[in-house]
């Protein structure tokens, strides 16, 4: 052989030896990803089995469905008065498509100030106290659009631990 030769032969061998290196450690690599994988696996399917799931989306379905039939505007807000759920009544009056626009979204989206904002400020009341609002008489609109008159209740919801 001339050295030539040798010297391919030689880049050749250390190429190889690079390449096989290379995909040993991405074979490592690997194999650990999957090793993680499994065992988050392993945990999730101790936490919420395939039945709980779908039971868990099933009582989702009939919830919703149970808000929809209501003729009545029916909604949660978070602390902030942004919607959290409302049924399609409520999405209706607003002008919304679905109930789904109008997650993360106040009053102050769909009306002027100062119908938005005596709406706001009960809520941040009831946020603040934990009163209820019974039956008070307010400015609203209709599924047409037309101004009327509304007795609105609203409730504060608390959490396990009796906060608003």
């Amino acid at each position: 052989m001339t050295p030539t030769t040798l010297t391919i032969l030689t880049i050749s061998l250390s190429t190889a030896k690079l390449i096989l290196i290379i995909s040993l450690v991405l074979l490592l690599a690997v194999s650990s990803l999957l090793i993680y994988l499994y065992a988050v696996y392993l945990k999730l399917k101790r936490r919420v089995s395939v039945p709980k799931l779908k039971e868990t989306f099933k009582e989702k379905e009939l919830f919703e469905q149970l808000l929809d039939l209501i003729p009545d505007r029916i909604y949660l807000k978070d602390r902030e008065s942004r919607f959290i759920i409302a049924n399609n009544y409520v999405s209706e009056i607003m002008g919304a498509k679905k109930p789904s626009d109008l997650v993360g979204k106040t009053d102050f989206d769909f009306y002027d100030a100062e119908m938005a904002q005596p709406y706001f400020d009960d809520e941040q009341e009831i946020m603040k106290k934990g009163d209820s609002i019974i039956a008070k008489e307010e400015k609203g609109y209709d599924n047409k659009g037309n101004e009327i008159v509304v007795s609105t209740t609203k409730i504060a919801v608390r959490d396990k631990d009796n906060r608003v």
